[in-house]
């Protein structure tokens, strides 16, 4: 196995390229070329690195905190518990009326659903008419 390189492909073949060359000046030329692109990735790989040092200070002052959770005494997450506060709201009562679909229209609705239903699902999914 050959050992982790971390040139890029461009740079892989610029090298080859220049071992392979026999002409002086089409060498002198090539070298340049990755001097230049050799530049260019440092350039950037110090502007990646420099980004990730950023990330990580503002991380660190950063004042803001998540509310829903957070450490106690350092046994773990402990999460708001939504069920006990909105336990403490009435339950509105059903004020609209419904009434179930006429016989027809569930078939009509059945027939035109049910086609692309994939046939597993089709009795969960896709009920059959009933009439009530």
């Amino acid at each position: 196995m050959l050992p982790k390189s971390d040139l890029c492909k461009t740079c892989e073949t610029k090298k080859i390229d220049i071992q392979y060359i026999i002409q002086h000046e089409k060498k002198l030329e090539l070298t340049e070329d990755y001097l230049i692109h050799l530049k260019r990735a440092q350039q950037e790989r110090d502007y990646y690195n420099s980004n990730i040092t950023n990330a990580i200070e503002d991380g660190k002052n950063n004042p803001n905190s998540s509310g829903s959770q957070h450490y106690l005494n350092g046994e773990g997450f402990q999460y708001y518990d939504f069920k006990k506060y909105f336990q403490k709201f009435k339950k509105l009562p059903n004020i609209q009326s419904t009434r179930s679909l006429s016989l027809k229209r569930q078939e009509e609705l059945y027939n035109e659903i049910a086609p692309y239903v994939d046939l597993p699902f089709r009795d969960i999914t896709c009920l059959k008419p009933q009439s009530n």
